[in-house]
């Protein structure tokens, strides 16, 4: 029998283990399951998975130890990982994105949640391994194409970073192409077929009412950002951009 690919489920719950392999090999799978980071470890470098969903909490070591050991041996390059976390923060995430994590989910794990990151990773895993030179791939554009490795480290960040619905801070001087940046995240993410607003934090200090909306004496104003519904939105000079406003946002 032919299988879609290998995945490895790490985590010390062993209904979480058993439901994730059930759900992945009815799709096709072969799925290795692990319950602790001596197992985990054990498999990880047996096996070479395509993917990897590891739980952050485990008994023994976490799972952004771990994955900061595998990342170190090297064994992350042909291997996407999905951390899985029952109270995750915005620190962890950002912590297992930074060492290369390509997805965060939160349990109690939803079907269809678990099954388009799968789907996700692999097709991404697909595309890299056609693709193994660092050409430019869809969703990019025009003024990101390069081949050096700061370029490679870009595109890599942004593949990353479209992954999530979080706010994303880009730091930069006028000119380092800090738009080009934030709409390549907004081309490469599920958010691309809706609308990209690019607005001046000034415009938003000047009109608040106008761009956010309002409830005055039970009557509701529809902002005009409210278009975006699905989309993305790039303040421009954001350090700008009112402590109440920010709030608000």
């Amino acid at each position: 029998m032919t299988h879609r690919g290998h995945i490895l489920v790490v985590d010390d719950e062993k209904d979480i283990r058993e439901l994730i392999q059930d759900i992945l090999e009815d799709e096709g799978f072969q799925v290795t399951t692990a319950a602790n980071g001596v197992q985990a470890r054990d498999a990880w470098r047996r096996g070479a998975p395509d993917i990897v969903f590891l739980d952050v909490w485990m008994p023994d070591i976490d799972g952004i130890s771990l994955l900061r050991q595998m990342k170190e041996e090297g064994l992350l390059a042909h291997t996407n990982v999905v951390m899985i976390s029952g109270h995750g923060t915005i620190e962890t995430a950002v912590e297992a994105t930074r060492l290369g994590a390509w997805d965060f989910l939160e349990k109690p794990l939803s079907l269809n949640r678990l099954l388009v990151a799968t789907e996700r990773a692999l097709k991404h895993l697909r595309l890299a391994r056609r693709n193994p030179h660092g050409q430019q791939l869809p969703g990019w554009d025009i003024d990101l194409i390069g081949k050096s490795r700061a370029m490679q480290a870009l595109r890599a960040d942004a593949e990353r970073l479209a992954r999530y619905t979080m706010p994303v801070l880009v730091l930069g001087e006028r000119g380092s192409g800090r738009h080009q940046f934030a709409r390549a995240v907004h081309n490469l993410s599920p958010r691309k077929d809706h609308p990209l607003e690019v607005l001046d934090a000034q415009q938003l200090n000047n009109d608040p009412t106008r761009w956010l909306g309002s409830v005055e004496s039970k009557q509701v104003r529809v902002g005009e950002l409210s278009r975006l519904a699905g989309g993305s939105l790039i303040i421009d000079d954001i350090h700008l951009l009112s402590p109440e406003l920010q709030n608000t946002l």
